[in-house]
């Protein structure tokens, strides 16, 4: 039920191959990714898509600070429920956007 409602949120979006794999560890980048969802940023507009996705999320994640606070961060690893926590907070604190037109424009 959490994955279907995510999901039609367009918070996250799987795999390519469909699946989400509840069971499944979740690295800094996906779960950047999945904040970066929460806060209404689209996937398809923002490119975190495809194969170099991270470099996207990288990117805006930075911008927005949300791993302020772990300067060890390796988006690439499974993540400690602490900085799934830090992650978390800082997203609580930065502002969430909603496209004008679902064009490129925030």
């Amino acid at each position: 039920g959490y994955i279907a409602y995510c999901s039609s949120q367009g918070i996250i979006n799987g795999y390519s191959d469909g699946t989400f794999r509840p069971a499944a560890t979740v690295t800094g980048f996906q779960f950047l990714k999945m904040l970066l969802g929460a806060l209404g940023y689209d996937a398809t507009i923002e490119k975190f898509t495809g194969n170099n996705y991270t470099v996207q999320v990288a990117k805006l994640a930075t911008n927005l600070k949300l791993t302020k606070g772990n300067g060890s961060f390796v988006g690439t690893k499974a993540m400690t429920r602490e900085e799934a926590c830090l992650y978390a907070f800082n997203t609580l604190k930065a502002t969430m956007v909603e496209y004008a037109n679902k064009g490129t424009n925030i």
